[in-house]
């Protein structure tokens, strides 16, 4: 049993599926802490600490890999701006003016913009299985977020942060898809260390421009511990697991898990809020899992 255990909690989809729940928890975080802590300041911070806290794990491997690393400086470029800077910047900002229902289902655009961005850069194929899991994973997201009376939607405020979180969806898909042409036999916490590196050199100047534009952090014990959970656990912990789960599964069935956000910001939200389930849950939460089932699980093999 202890071997079957290991085995499930090295498996991608299980990685993946925890780095969801770590995402979810982010978005929760992002959202308590907006009007407290400056967006770029959190991105920064976040990040500065994921670095020194996966250098000592990576530094064996950087040394032994430096070269590759060097030769790929590109590539690991474009990972630092669109995962690192770009898409959490974008995030954090948007989540001072939108709401959480309009940023999940925004969100929920993810899995299908991944196979886009995948086709027109380097022509993956996306399968017709691929594709109606897609969309039965956007249903199930789509019922949740509306609390399954579509009347909702009409009642949407746009604000500047829903164009902003729509837009942090095409830097995800890009992160994910150049993800997966990095050079092989790469270790893992080296290459995100290096993207964090790559990434924190361009967010240097924005905190730079957000603090002279009179912008503060408080410096008390709830900033050092928000810090401390995004850096750590969904920064550095999240990423690894996502990392590793492209690099595995592709970034067209590990894009359908990313519906899996909303779903476990739910259930954090009973956990630590309060809130119940209600019957549009039970069609909706449904309809996620079976979509991601029908995009990532392997074609039967004919006898």
């Amino acid at each position: 049993m202890p071997t079957q255990l290991l085995s499930f909690c090295r498996s991608p989809y299980f990685l993946v599926a925890f780095a969801m729940f770590l995402s979810a928890s982010n978005l929760i975080v992002g959202r308590a802490v907006a009007g407290e802590i400056p967006p770029v300041a959190l991105c920064f911070w976040r990040w500065t600490i994921a670095f020194f806290f996966l250098l000592p794990f990576a530094w064996p491997a950087l040394r032994m890999q430096y070269r590759t690393l060097l030769n790929a400086w590109k590539l690991l470029t474009l990972l630092g701006f669109f995962g690192i800077t770009g898409f959490f910047v974008i995030v954090y900002a948007a989540l001072q003016w939108t709401t959480a229902i309009n940023a999940s289902l925004i969100n929920a655009a993810v899995p299908a913009v991944i196979p886009v961005i995948a086709w027109l850069m380097f022509s993956d194929r996306v399968t017709t299985r691929q594709a109606l899991g897609i969309a039965l994973t956007m249903i199930g997201v789509v019922i949740i977020v509306l609390r399954g009376d579509l009347r909702l939607l009409g009642e949407f405020d746009l604000s500047w942060g829903d164009p902003m979180i729509l837009s942090a969806t095409f830097f995800w898909a890009f992160y994910s898809v150049l993800l997966k042409r990095l050079p092989e036999g790469l270790n893992t916490t080296a290459v995100l260390t290096a993207v964090i590196g790559f990434g924190l050199v361009m967010l240097l100047p924005l905190y730079g421009l957000e603090m002279a534009s009179g912008k503060t952090m408080p410096l008390d014990g709830f900033t050092i511990v928000t810090l401390l959970y995004v850096g750590i656990f969904c920064a550095a912990i999240g990423y690894l697991c996502w990392n590793y789960g492209v690099a595995k599964l592709g970034p067209n069935r590990t894009g359908v898990l990313f519906n899996l956000v909303p779903v476990f910001a739910l259930f954090q939200a009973m956990l630590f809020l309060g809130e119940n389930l209600y019957g549009y849950h039970y069609f909706g939460i449904p309809l996620v899992f079976y979509g991601i089932w029908l995009a990532t699980a392997p074609p039967r093999v004919k006898a």
